[in-house]
């Protein structure tokens, strides 16, 4: 996750303008943040069933 905060402030920076919108991509961007954060809650469930 702390790929994702690093490089969310560039989710919005044009690739003519730099490298930060494309590593904002190459991280999956808001949808790869959804995906961890449900697999963080999927992870957490699972571990209370035990």
């Amino acid at each position: 996750m702390a790929s994702f905060k690093r490089h969310q402030q560039n989710k919005d920076v044009p690739y003519s303008e730099g490298c930060g919108g494309i590593m904002w991509d190459c991280w999956g961007g808001s949808a790869g943040i959804n995906w961890a954060i449900r697999k963080l809650d999927q992870i957490d469930r699972e571990k209370k069933k035990k």
